[in-house]
């Protein structure tokens, strides 16, 4: 079972939320992150501190969430009442032993009456959000996967996502889904070795740009020394190399799936293995065992 560490104050929190997965981050590492987040920006946040700036209307849209998220607990804890249920302070980490780098803060738990089985429920305020994805009794992937994230910091085996959509309350179960959770623990364990490592998850803009930007006045001026000047030139000349390579692999990689025949192995003709994955191309040391080859 997870523990709980409390903070006295936002600053505190955010200083032990800084170098771990949160939620939101989990979003963003998997791809299905808010406007703006990446990878590579959770990677910006961890090593050099730089947060994410938000729009006006993102910033509209979080304080009017925040407004409604009470109420939204509300009308669960009325819909449900064989569930007991305590909204959490805000400030509480939700850290599990065995996965030290990863934390939560959960909108509410609860304890069924009855059984005793204790949940997280996730509250989604959506006045722009799709009926789509949630017909069939569908939950949104962005938020099927927080609340996975949940579940794995503090190690409960269900939840609840409720949601108020453009007016409308939207309630549904989720459970544990172990398959995704081994997934998600694989990529969150080459991400934190990147971050370890300090090799940038490709993106733009590089980490040092948005240093600079975070920084800097843009009504201002100055001259620069012949070596500083230098590295802007060369800065220039790679940022053209770069766009020129990407415009290669883009180029490449269709001829190489047309002619892998739907493989996600093919065998150069210097006897290399290589996997072809959906963003990069790796060397493995063999086959697994019980592949087959075609020709």
């Amino acid at each position: 079972m997870s523990t709980i560490e409390s903070s006295q104050n936002r600053t505190q929190w955010l200083e032990k939320k800084r170098l771990r997965i949160g939620s939101s981050d989990a979003r963003a590492i998997l791809g299905c992150g808010y406007e703006g987040e990446s990878e590579a920006t959770v990677y910006d946040r961890m090593v050099f501190g730089i947060s994410k700036q938000f729009s006006p209307s993102q910033i509209q849209l979080l304080q009017e969430g925040r407004i409604m998220e009470p109420a939204i607990l509300e009308i669960f804890s009325y819909r449900n009442p064989q569930w007991d249920c305590y909204p959490a302070t805000g400030l509480d980490l939700q850290v599990h032993p065995d996965y030290p780098d990863l934390c939560c803060t959960i909108d509410c738990g609860a304890v069924h009456k009855t059984t005793g089985q204790r949940i997280v429920v996730e509250a989604k305020f959506e006045p722009h959000g799709s009926y789509e994805d949630y017909q069939d009794e569908g939950v949104p992937l962005k938020h099927y996967v927080q609340v996975q994230h949940q579940l794995i910091c503090t190690g409960l085996a269900g939840g609840y996502l409720v949601s108020l959509l453009k007016g409308n309350y939207k309630q549904r179960w989720i459970d544990r889904d172990e398959p995704l959770i081994e997934q998600m623990l694989i990529a969150y364990a080459k991400f934190m070795t990147n971050v370890q490592e300090r090799k940038r998850p490709q993106g733009h803009p590089l980490a040092e740009y948005a240093s600079i930007v975070a920084s800097s006045d843009p009504k201002q001026a100055c001259l620069l020394g012949s070596q500083a000047s230098q590295s802007v030139r060369e800065i220039l000349d790679l940022q053209k190399q770069l766009g020129s390579i990407e415009s290669k692999l883009e180029s490449l990689k269709p001829q190489v799936a047309k002619s892998a025949k739907g493989c996600s192995l093919v065998i150069l003709d210097d006897q290399r293995v290589v996997r072809i994955g959906k963003t990069v191309f790796e060397t493995r040391k063999g086959l697994p065992r019980g592949t087959k080859v075609i020709p």
